[in-house]
């Protein structure tokens, strides 16, 4: 897995630096160069946790906008060479698994955003290998995506085994998300996406009002 979060990583410099900085992206609020300024302060800041941790979110943003202020060129150079040598992201298991969906999640944020809403035929066509190493990747997404969720959700994508995604305790419904595992990727981190939904509409609704993402 970590050779495509490495992919994902260039990909993703090389798309930002084609669209440029001004360029919109499926974040709210940020264009190109917000998502690069926190791409460059996630991987050599503590308090980028902030998106995780709600009591620094405040200094977490502060410092990404700072980040946001050096030139666009330098902020794309700092997200393609990757952590500072402290980071917990340079250790292999860690990239392979956060960064992957990190990156693909983002370089996805950019090239959606240009799109015209739902034309699915702009979408990349990607290959077998990075689609199995993102099926891979859907249990850590759903842990946490889906923790808060009291439907049992299950994951139907070609090619691949029926995934249970979480299992709560007291569930109040259930179905499936079919779908490549890229955009069952997507659709949990509240992106855009195509899926279809398999079960009782009443589960489905329930589910897609829950906020989606961290």
């Amino acid at each position: 897995m970590r050779k495509y979060a490495q992919a994902e990583r260039h990909a993703l410099c090389d798309t930002a630096l084609r669209l440029g900085p001004d360029a919109p992206t499926l974040c709210v609020g940020w264009n190109v160069r917000d998502l690069m300024a926190h791409l460059a302060m996630r991987e050599r800041r503590p308090e980028a946790l902030g998106i995780l941790v709600p009591q620094v979110r405040d200094a977490s943003e502060r410092t990404r906008e700072r980040y946001a202020l050096r030139p666009f060129e330098d902020l794309v150079d700092m997200v393609r060479k990757g952590p500072h040598e402290f980071s917990p992201f340079r250790i292999p298991a860690v990239d392979a698994h956060a960064n992957l969906q990190e990156y693909f999640i983002h370089h996805e944020d950019i090239l959606r955003a240009q799109l015209p809403a739902a034309d699915q035929e702009g979408v990349r066509v990607l290959g077998a290998d990075l689609q199995n190493a993102l099926y891979d990747a859907l249990p850590m997404a759903a842990r946490m995506t889906l923790r808060r969720s009291a439907m049992r959700v299950a994951a139907l994508c070609p090619g691949h085994a029926p995934l249970a995604l979480n299992s709560p305790s007291e569930p109040i419904g259930e179905f499936i998300v079919a779908g490549q595992p890229s955009e069952v990727l997507l659709h949990l981190a509240g992106r855009m996406s195509f899926v279809e939904f398999e079960g009782e509409p009443d589960d489905i609704n329930r589910f897609v009002a829950e906020p989606r993402g961290i």
